[in-house]
């Protein structure tokens, strides 16, 4: 609730919901625990109490999300990525690595994303020192879990990954589970290596496009891309592998390329607009619970933007957007019974009648 309702930190809980009895009362409660009570709780949990918590994040998701209920007559489409979240150097977990900046401290948070649908799938914290390849495994087996795939539907599944991921090990690995992959190679010697047997470029942007005959020991048959760019006065060469039967090189790249969207969709969008960066505990489990909480955040706004703001004026809102010119609306809950009856919203704010509408929707759905 906290952090749908705004509060970058739990600090804020006190003066934002502390005093909101009758809201509490949705859920049987006398009224919202106040910030110590809330910072206690998150120190004190136990390694089984965080995964009793992820099974419960996991299935509220699986009732209201809609990546359960894909149709798999078209693929899915998964992406996998670290992004770092910056600590202090007493903070559990807190090591040196890529966090942003040069010689920085702090933890890694590795994540699972279903970007057409908006929704988290599977997220963990690690040690700042972890690369993407470290986490990796773990991430496509909780997502099987998370998403209970038989091997029709893996095959039905395509992994966006990049270079991180993308070593051969790994990505011999996968296939043998029998997933699709659009993914970038780590090797940047092999890269150079294969845009020697390149024998047409094409244009494509600012850079050029050529195949190369995939290997035949891999355990699913692959294309091989090459991307040579000029960056500084210097070629750089990057290599793509791929599974699926693209029609042309372009539409592979433009496919690969649309990871940029799922960086948003991972990690921009919660490091803003859920303050997740913002949120550190120093105990490391009470950090994944920081980060199982901000997951079912996530997944309830996307499904509130999918039911309730579908084809309204707010329907391209962020996470940001929506929660701070939409759900902190002014209002009054009207109750008749002990049940809610009544929801009355400041009509001078500019989203205001959009919002009841929305709402309206939400609950009639």
């Amino acid at each position: 609730m906290s952090i749908l309702a705004g509060c970058v930190t739990l600090t804020e809980v006190n003066s934002k919901l502390h005093l909101e009895v009758h809201l509490a009362s949705l859920w049987g409660w006398e009224k919202f625990a106040d910030q110590s009570t809330l910072s206690r709780t998150l120190d004190a949990l136990s390694l089984k109490q965080i995964d009793v918590l992820r099974s419960a994040v996991t299935e509220i998701w699986r009732n209201i999300g809609q990546t359960p209920k894909h149709d798999w007559r078209s693929y899915l489409w998964l992406d996998y990525d670290l992004s770092p979240l910056p600590c202090g150097k007493q903070a559990e977990g807190s090591q040196k690595g890529y966090c942003g900046r040069k010689n920085a401290t702090g933890r890694q948070l590795a994540r699972v994303s279903a970007v057409r649908y908006r929704e988290t799938i599977w997220s963990d914290v690690f040690p700042g020192n972890f690369h993407t390849v470290h986490c990796f495994q773990p991430a496509i087996l909780a997502t099987e879990i998370a998403l209970d795939l038989a091997e029709r539907q893996r095959k039905r599944t395509v992994w966006r990954l990049d270079g991180g991921s993308g070593s051969e090990e790994k990505l011999r690995w996968l296939l043998r589970r029998n997933y699709h992959v659009v993914a970038k190679g780590m090797n940047h010697n092999r890269a150079k290596s294969l845009s020697r047997k390149v024998l047409r470029w094409d244009e494509y942007r600012d850079a050029k496009l050529g195949e190369v005959p995939g290997p035949h020991d891999y355990p699913q048959p692959v294309r091989v891309f090459v991307k040579e760019r000029r960056e500084n006065d210097k070629i750089i060469h990057s290599y793509y592998i791929s599974t699926l039967p693209t029609a042309s090189k372009r539409l592979f790249l433009q496919d690969y390329d649309a990871r940029g969207a799922a960086e948003v969709e991972q990690f921009r969008n919660d490091k803003q607009g859920l303050a997740l960066a913002a949120r550190n505990k120093r105990d490391f489990l009470g950090q994944k619970a920081y980060v199982l909480l901000n997951d079912l955040a996530h997944n309830v706004l996307a499904d509130f933007q999918h039911r309730a703001l579908k084809d309204s004026p707010c329907s391209d809102f962020s996470s940001k957007r929506i929660i701070r010119d939409l759900i902190s609306i002014p209002g009054y809950l009207s109750f008749r019974d002990e049940k809610l009856e009544k929801v009355s919203l400041l009509s001078l704010k500019q989203f205001s009648e959009p919002m009841q509408h929305a709402l309206l929707r939400y609950i009639s759905d």
